[in-house]
């Protein structure tokens, strides 16, 4: 992270599908990253649409 700081970066951001149970515990659980979004029909936040219209997508952030 001191790199990316270093960088000049202050945010990581990283997205996924809702039905990518392993990448959302790896960046949940392992990274320490926030989930951004509404709860729906899926049993985490998504960004409706945000991959085109019906392409909802699990969006983490996280300040560095």
């Amino acid at each position: 992270m001191a790199y990316l700081k270093a960088k000049g970066y202050h945010k990581l951001k990283a997205i996924t599908t809702p039905q990518n149970e392993k990448s959302i515990a790896f960046h949940h659980h392992k990274m320490g990253m926030e989930m951004i979004g509404e709860l729906g029909k899926y049993t985490v936040p998504v960004v409706t649409d945000y991959a085109g219209k019906g392409e909802d997508r699990v969006v983490f952030i996280k300040d560095i």
